[in-house]
């Protein structure tokens, strides 16, 4: 599915991660793995909480929790959603 909006991944832990996307879920999805295989933690926090944690991240139980095309709108809607 192509929508734009904020989306979750589950950690098998507690935590989840909340983040904006102005592309697909499956490709932002594709991104986030690799960055995990590769242990890019510098400028990235999923990776960067799967490296320190060893915590297994549930990529593919990522889903979109709010549809929105209009880029500022789910700029203010990310931090919403992680208050919450």
């Amino acid at each position: 599915m192509d929508f734009k909006g904020v989306y979750v991944i589950p950690c098998t832990c507690v935590a989840s991660y909340i983040e904006e996307m102005g592309q697909s879920i499956k490709q932002s999805s594709k991104e986030h793995d690799v960055n995990i295989k590769h242990g890019r933690t510098k400028s990235f926090a999923l990776a960067e909480h799967a490296v320190r944690t060893m915590h297994h991240i549930c990529i593919e139980e990522a889903k979109v929790i709010a549809k929105i095309s209009h880029f500022l709108h789910r700029k203010f809607r990310e931090p919403i959603s992680i208050e919450n």
